[in-house]
């Protein structure tokens, strides 16, 4: 194996100084690189006049560091305010979905305890008209809200008829 190039300008141990002496390769390679760092060191640096740094520094771009900063902040925001807005949107969609899971499951229960009796009254005859109504209004509802707001009239008129004395002595049953 041979040494790593970057290793052979640098002090080397004993294992490897007997590794270029027996490799002619490495030994080529550590003669061109002392070569070429001795000849570096013997170049005369030359300082360009001072008009042509000027013409360098001027063909240099612009630093428009506070205009790109601006626009960097403003797309920042743009999307914070975004992500904000969307995650608003996902949670309030998930809360309304949990209410009208609540609501129907309630309704249901409800509608459970009407069905209860196998006579059918006028009241619930009556309910069962109304519930239809509501039920119609909630097929035509398009937002949430709206199918929230008719699902809770819902549950409240169901509850207004188990909270009435069911079947009153002069009442027929259908």
């Amino acid at each position: 194996m041979h040494i790593n190039s970057d290793r052979l300008t640098e002090s080397l141990t004993q294992i490897e100084l007997l590794h270029i002496e027996s490799c002619t390769q490495c030994k080529i390679e550590r003669q061109k690189l002392i070569a070429l760092t001795v000849s570096a060191n013997q170049m005369v640096t030359v300082q360009p006049p001072n008009d042509v740094w000027q013409e360098l520094y001027k063909r240099l771009p612009r630093n428009k560091n506070k205009a790109s900063q601006f626009k960097q902040f403003i797309f920042a925001s743009a999307a914070s305010l975004f992500f904000i807005a969307v995650t608003w949107l996902v949670w309030s969609n998930y809360s309304l979905q949990n209410q009208l899971q609540e609501i129907l499951l309630v309704n249901m229960m409800l509608e459970d305890k009407v069905n209860i009796s196998q006579q059918v009254t006028f009241q619930q005859a009556t309910l069962v008209e109304r519930l239809r109504e509501l039920d119609h209004e909630l097929f035509q509802a398009h937002s949430t809200k709206e199918k929230l707001k008719i699902l809770q009239k819902r549950r409240a008129l169901i509850q207004q008829h188990l909270a009435e004395p069911q079947g009153k002595n002069d009442e027929f049953s259908i």
